[in-house]
């Protein structure tokens, strides 16, 4: 036999062991040969396999920035939303007499006008009294705040000792 070797010179080099290791035993990887990130690395992840998933993870990471953004906005709307809607339930401020004065003014100049005739002579409403307002105000929103025939025959007075003064 020719191709008999003595076993003092025979040797295995450290690459080959280590590649038969890998190709064979791929679970298991024995620390002297392999360093510990070599031992955490599985055979079946190689460059595209590595690429692919890192793809994965920078659209995964764009989806959620976006979702990100997007809940952001969401929570801006509902803080100005919810600002809304206490100032709409808070209690209404007061009206002071300036305002109290133009709602008053407005009020019976839209009386006159209501009531009145245009510089032709052509009555400008179907309404001929002020009752007649009332009634029809009230047949369409008694269910509101402040409309009653007193409020009504009140303001209505108010209004119109407002605009006659000026």
């Amino acid at each position: 036999m020719d191709d008999h070797v003595a076993p003092e010179r025979r040797h295995i080099r450290r690459q080959d062991l280590k590649a038969w290791i890998a190709k064979e035993f791929p679970d298991d990887k024995p620390s002297f040969l392999f360093d510990e990130i070599e031992r955490k690395t599985h055979s079946s992840i190689n460059k595209d396999v590595y690429l692919a998933l890192q793809a994965d993870r920078d659209a995964l990471k764009a989806k959620v920035i976006s979702l990100n953004k997007k809940n952001e906005e969401l929570l801006t709307e509902s803080k100005a939303l919810k600002s809304c809607m206490e100032r709409m339930t808070t209690a209404p401020k007061e009206v002071g007499d300036r305002e109290e004065s133009t709602y008053l003014n407005i009020i019976g100049g839209l009386l006159a006008l209501m009531l009145g005739k245009s510089p032709s002579g052509v009555k400008q409403s179907v309404y001929i009294s002020q009752a007649a307002i009332i009634s029809a105000l009230l047949g369409h929103y008694a269910h509101k705040a402040g409309i009653s025939p007193r409020t009504l025959d009140s303001k209505f007075a108010d209004a119109n000792k407002s605009i006659k003064l000026e």
